[in-house]
């Protein structure tokens, strides 16, 4: 899973950052041959709820983390998914357990 977080440096530096949210990549399905895969992508705002979700389908498991994320970001590619579907909530309880907020 690919997590990043979104910060906003008002004063230039990064000690003074805050957190305005995070995007979560995973891999939820393969293909049969294993070579393609689904990511779902959920966007999480600073309190840990999550705003939006959606479902990049078929995309090359050889595919590096910026493909993923430009296509995240782009979203024209990507198909909405409900923020209460229970594969968004499997990928936001990983994001909250395993990814320490920034301090």
């Amino acid at each position: 899973m690919l997590v990043i977080d979104a910060a906003v440096w008002p004063s230039g530096k990064s000690a003074g950052s805050e957190s305005i949210g995070r995007i979560a990549i995973g891999q939820v399905s393969v293909s049969a041959g294993g070579d393609y895969a689904d990511y779902l992508v959920a966007e999480i705002d600073g309190s840990g709820q999550t705003t939006r979700a959606r479902v990049l389908r078929r995309r090359h498991v050889m595919a590096g983390w910026r493909d993923l994320l430009w296509a995240a970001l782009d979203g024209d590619a990507a198909e909405p998914v409900a923020v209460d579907d229970p594969q968004v909530a499997r990928i936001v309880a990983k994001v909250r357990e395993g990814v320490s907020p920034p301090a």
